[in-house]
């Protein structure tokens, strides 16, 4: 799974899924920081940062 998939996904998506993948965290965090978003280092870690810029950026509105 990765970013293009969810993106094109009409399908709600848990967010613990996507915790668990360090490779599209570290995809969501790079692209939070270029529309602005503060997530804390991009490292591929879901922490309170990033959880805090998700939650902020339009992109959350099909996750639970």
């Amino acid at each position: 799974m990765n970013l293009r998939d969810i993106a094109a996904a009409s399908a709600t998506w848990q967010v613990a899924s996507i915790r668990a993948d360090r490779s599209l965290t570290r995809e969501i965090q790079q692209r939070l920081v270029s529309l602005g978003f503060q997530p804390g280092p991009v490292d591929g870690l879901w922490g309170n940062g990033t959880q805090s810029a998700f939650a902020a950026s339009p992109g959350s509105t099909n996750l639970r």
